[in-house]
């Protein structure tokens, strides 16, 4: 009697036919990965440039990600045709590669808004970052280790065997790589401490210096430039603008405002000198005003950067806010904070969303009760806010005389020379 060969034994068609379709979902998933780890690390390359050999450095850390995607792609992970489990493995598998892709893709919309929104140039901003970074790289070894180990059998996922060996390959993968990006944060930020500072309008440029908590009150500088435009927009298509632009030396303050849209158009400009006003309404000349026209948020009547410090500095309720790192603005070290804001507090703390929400000047039409949406600010290393924006969304309907899905509004103000003085004179 003879003893066949059991690498010799024929193939079942169906279970052929299977694995090569897994290979092909296994291995698109991988190109997904390496398409997504190319473009955080070119956004790496481009953005962050320390300077001198740190710029080397900093790039091969970021290409070791991708290095690990390319072995992926080459050996993607195969579970064992002839296991007991094989709907198991690939579910494993296939989920292994959904949470490395979306941890990746949100390192990447992570990295372009920070760049986007302040000029970050630190790698690693925060603990969150660092932590959210590590996980990917983490679920992206293990992907490709799965893929290393797959010509081993048997499959086992009770701890033994493949994946035993998958678990030390990529502990190994993730350890390098995390180590390399972790020496490359390091570097930049090394680097950009001790290179030359250029004087910032945003605030002091010593790096060396940390910005306070998010969980500290945050001061009004005592005088800025103050610019703030905002925009909005009825199912992505833009419909409106408005900007304010002008000056403000304690409490007194004057500036210049318009805004247009597809709904109304207004011109205004304001005054505040100790306790007088002046309040311009279209082509109209400066006439004598209250000092609280617009009754804004805070107890000083400030129109400017005053209302989000009162918001911010406000104990009832209290602001609960998300650290989201230090950043560089401009050559200015800033803490960036975060939280949720509602719709009827943003209109109290940012003149040009009124507008743009009613058409009215003075009083808020429009109170867009129901929108919901998200506050940035950044206090720099002197404890003063410099710059904060502001997103929100909800019905179109409750704040213009149309339908839609959904509306959106956005406001960015920045408040520079905070350390000059600033003259404000009665019109």
């Amino acid at each position: 009697m003879s003893i066949q060969d059991p690498d010799l034994a024929p193939v079942d068609p169906a279970i052929a036919a299977g694995a090569a379709t897994w290979r092909r979902v296994s291995r698109l998933m991988a190109v997904c990965l390496l398409g997504l780890w190319t473009g955080l690390f070119l956004v790496i390359l481009v953005a962050y440039r320390p300077g001198g050999p740190w710029d080397a450095f900093v790039a091969v850390a970021a290409f070791a990600p991708v290095l690990i995607a390319a072995v992926a792609v080459v050996r993607p992970p195969m579970p064992d045709p002839e296991g007991h489990d094989l709907w198991r493995s690939r579910a494993a598998i296939a989920w292994v590669g959904l949470i490395a892709g979306l941890l990746v893709s949100s390192m990447l919309v992570l990295e372009i808004k920070i760049l986007a929104a302040g000029g970050d140039q630190a790698l690693l901003p925060s603990l969150e970052v660092a932590y959210a970074l590590v996980s990917a790289i983490a679920s992206l070894s293990l992907f490709a280790a799965l893929g290393v180990t797959g010509g081993e059998t048997p499959v086992r996922w009770r701890g033994h065997g493949r994946l035993v060996h998958a678990l030390g390959v990529a502990v190994a993968m993730c350890v390098g790589a995390a180590i390399l990006m972790a020496g490359a944060a390091v570097a930049n930020d090394l680097a950009l401490r001790d290179g030359p500072q250029d004087p910032s309008r945003f605030g002091p440029t010593d790096v060396g210096a940390t910005p306070q908590g998010c969980d500290q009150p945050v001061a009004l500088g005592p005088g800025a430039t103050v610019d703030i435009s905002a925009d909005a927009s009825i199912d992505g298509e833009e419909v409106g603008h408005a900007a304010i632009s002008g000056a403000r030396q304690g409490l007194a303050e004057r500036w210049t405002g318009a805004t247009e849209s597809q709904f109304w158009t207004a011109q205004a400009g304001y005054t505040r000198v100790a306790d007088d006003a002046w309040l311009r309404i279209g082509a109209f000349q400066p006439s004598v005003s209250p000092v609280d026209p617009f009754g804004m948020a805070g107890d000083a009547g400030l129109t400017l950067d005053g209302p989000i410090v009162g918001v911010l500095t406000a104990s009832d309720p209290a602001i609960v806010a998300e650290d989201l790192g230090v950043e560089l603005v401009e050559g200015a070290r800033a803490r960036h904070c975060r939280t949720a804001i509602g719709g009827p507090t943003a209109l109290d703390m940012f003149l040009p969303l009124r507008w743009l929400a009613g058409g009215q000047l003075l009083a808020v039409t429009h109170p867009l009760t129901e929108w919901r949406g998200t506050l940035d600010w950044w206090v720099f290393t002197d404890g003063q806010l410099g710059q904060a924006a502001i997103t929100i969304s909800g019905y179109p309907g409750e704040a213009w005389p149309t339908s839609g899905i959904q509306g959106s509004m956005s406001a960015k103000l920045t408040a520079l020379d905070r350390t000059m003085d600033h003259l404000v004179e009665a019109p």
